[in-house]
């Protein structure tokens, strides 16, 4: 996305840690570590 915008993509504006998410999503993030391969 940050290509197609021709920014560089910018670490201080990225959600680095789990908590950082809304419940809704650390769910989806636990659910799909749970699925097997």
């Amino acid at each position: 996305m940050c290509e197609q915008l021709g920014q560089l993509p910018d670490p201080d504006k990225m959600p680095l840690e789990i908590s950082a998410f809304p419940d809704e999503v650390q769910v989806a993030f636990f659910m799909f570590n749970m699925l097997s391969d």
